[in-house]
C-alpha cells in the first residue's frame, strides 16, 4: 500500500495522503503506470470518452470532466496523449475551464484546473495566458468573519471548496494560514464539516428539512485541505467517518445516505490515508466488508451488457428501476482511492447484465425549484449532491419529474383526506459575534398546516 501512495501522489498532486509523503509537490515526478487492472480499465474508459476536440464529454460539464481526468491519467501514470490533447483544450479557453457558465471564475475549478496543470508538468502561472494562482487567490474573501474563504459562501460546498484550494496552493509551494484557520473554525465536534456555517457561536445543529447538515464529501475535502498544510483537524474526523461507515464498507453522502456510493467511498478513503490512517485497519474493516471492496463494486466488469460499459464506474441510479449508467465524476473520484487500496491480487470487479432502458428526456439544466412541500430522505441526498455535482442534475431532473407526474399528483390527491393550508411565516433571529458585534437576518418559512376534511 505505501508503494501505491507514493506513487499517485507524486503523479496527482493532490487528494492522495499528500501529507504523508512530504514530498514538494511542484517538482514531484511522473509516475510510472499502475498495474492494477481496475486503474487502467476506469482510465481507458475515460479516454475512450474524449472527443477531437480533446475534452471528456461523456458528462454534464465536459471542461471540468476533463480537468479531473487529466489528474486521473497522471495519477495512473497512462495516456500521455489524452492528457496533451486535454492541456490544450483547457489553455484554448481557459475563462470556459474556471468558470463553467458563471459570470465570473470558480474557485473550486480554478484550484483543480491548478492541480491538473501541475500533474502534466505544466506551469500553472502562466496557463493558456493566465496566472491561475492570481485567479484563485482573487476568489479569496480578505478580512471579517469569512476571511479565508475561497470563492461565495455556500451551504453544499464551502468546506469542499477551501479544502481544495488549500491542495492547490500546497501544489505550487504555496500556503495560506487564514483559509487554515477558516476551516479549523467551521468544523463540528464531532469531527466533520459542513458546507459552510455563518454562525460559529452555536455547536453545530442538524436539522436536515432545512438542509443544515454535514457531509462525509466536504469533510473528506477539508480534511485533505488541511493534511497538505501540515495540519490537523481540532477534533476527530476518522471517528466521524468510523461513524458514518455503511454495512457494505462504504460511505454514502451524509447520514441519511441508506447505501454507499463511489465518489463518497473514494473520497473518504483518500482523506483517511491524508489523515496518516488506512482503511484496511481494523477501524474501517469488518468480516468480508471493507472500504476498498465496496468502492471496486461499483465498477463495470469486461462482461458489462449495456448500458455498463467495461472500466466505467457509476452511480446509484435516483431513480427506482433505472439502470446503472457509466459515470464520469465517479470514474474520477474512485481512481485515486484505486491506488491507495492497490490489491495484490487482480480485484473482482462488478458485472451487469440489465437491459437498456430509455430514461425520459430532460433538459441538462440544474435540477427544478422544489416546492414547499416537505422532501424525503432520498429526495434531499439526491437534491444535495446534484448541487455538489452539476453532472448529477440530469437524472435527478429525472427523478423530480417522475415524481410530479400526473398520474402520481393523481393518486396522491384521491387518497388525501385533509385539507391542505400553505402560508409564509417571518421571524427574526439574532446572534452575537465573538467582536462582540450584534447581527440580525430574517428568516422566511413555509408551513404546512393540515385539517380534516368536512
Amino acid at each position: 500500500m505505501r508503494r501505491s501512495i507514493t506513487r499517485a501522489v507524486a503523479a496527482i498532486l493532490t487528494v492522495i495522503a499528500v501529507s504523508l509523503a512530504g514530498l514538494p509537490l511542484a517538482s514531484a515526478e511522473p509516475a510510472s503506470a499502475s498495474t492494477d487492472p481496475a486503474v487502467i480499465a476506469a482510465a481507458d474508459w475515460l479516454a475512450s470518452k474524449q472527443g477531437p476536440s480533446g475534452l471528456v464529454t461523456a458528462g454534464f460539464d465536459p471542461t471540468s470532466d476533463t480537468i479531473s481526468s487529466i489528474i486521473s491519467w497522471s495519477a495512473a501514470g497512462v495516456h500521455q496523449a489524452s492528457i496533451d490533447a486535454a492541456i490544450a483544450a483547457l489553455a484554448g479557453d481557459v475563462d470556459t475551464a474556471v468558470r463553467g457558465g458563471a459570470a465570473s471564475d470558480q474557485a473550486g475549478r480554478v484550484a483543480r484546473l491548478i492541480l491538473a496543470t501541475v500533474s502534466a508538468g505544466q506551469n500553472p502561472r502562466a496557463f493558456g495566458g493566465a496566472d491561475l494562482v492570481a485567479r484563485l487567490t482573487a476568489t479569496r474573501t480578505i478580512g471579517g468573519p469569512d476571511d479565508g474563504l475561497y470563492g461565495s459562501p455556500n451551504i453544499f460546498g464551502s468546506s469542499f471548496t477551501v479544502g481544495l484550494a488549500l491542495l492547490a496552493l500546497h501544489a505550487v509551494g504555496s500556503a495560506d494560514a487564514g483559509a487554515v484557520d477558516w476551516l479549523l473554525n467551521q468544523q463540528c465536534a464531532d469531527g466533520s464539516w459542513y458546507g459552510y456555517r455563518s454562525d460559529l457561536l452555536t455547536p453545530c445543529p442538524h436539522d436536515p428539512a432545512n438542509f443544515v447538515f454535514s457531509d462525509t464529501n466536504g469533510t473528506a475535502l477539508a480534511a485533505q485541505g488541511l493534511a497538505s498544510m501540515g495540519t490537523a483537524p481540532l477534533h476527530d474526523t476518522l471517528a466521524y467517518f468510523a461513524a458514518m461507515q455503511l454495512g457494505d464498507g462504504g460511505w454514502g453522502y451524509d447520514d441519511s445516505s441508506g447505501s454507499s456510493d463511489p465518489d463518497s467511498t473514494g473520497l473518504v478513503i483518500s482523506a483517511i490515508a491524508a489523515l496518516g490512517s488506512s482503511v484496511a485497519s481494523p477501524t474501517f474493516t469488518f468480516g468480508a466488508c471493507d472500504p476498498a471492496t465496496a468502492l471496486r463494486s461499483f465498477q463495470f466488469g469486461a462482461d458489462a451488457t449495456a448500458p455498463g460499459e467495461p472500466g466505467a464506474f457509476f452511480y446509484p441510479p435516483f431513480v427506482p428501476g433505472e439502470p446503472a449508467t457509466p459515470n464520469v465524476v465517479s470514474a474520477n473520484d474512485a481512481i485515486p482511492a484505486l491506488l491507495i487500496t492497490a490489491p495484490a491480487t487482480p480485484p473482482v470487479v462488478h458485472s451487469t447484465t440489465t437491459t437498456t432502458t430509455v430514461a425520459p428526456t430532460v433538459d441538462p439544466v440544474r435540477p427544478p425549484a422544489v416546492g414547499s412541500a416537505p422532501l424525503t430522505q432520498e429526495q434531499r441526498f439526491a437534491l444535495a449532491v446534484s448541487l455538489m455535482r452539476p453532472d448529477e442534475a440530469l437524472r435527478f431532473a429525472t427523478f423530480l419529474r417522475v415524481l410530479s407526474s400526473p398520474q402520481v399528483l393523481s393518486a396522491t390527491r384521491h387518497r388525501s383526506h385533509h385539507r391542505v393550508r400553505r402560508h409564509t411565516v417571518h421571524r427574526r433571529v439574532c446572534h452575537r459575534k465573538k467582536s462582540g458585534k450584534r447581527t440580525c437576518r430574517r428568516v422566511t418559512r413555509r408551513v404546512v398546516e393540515r385539517t380534516a376534511r368536512r
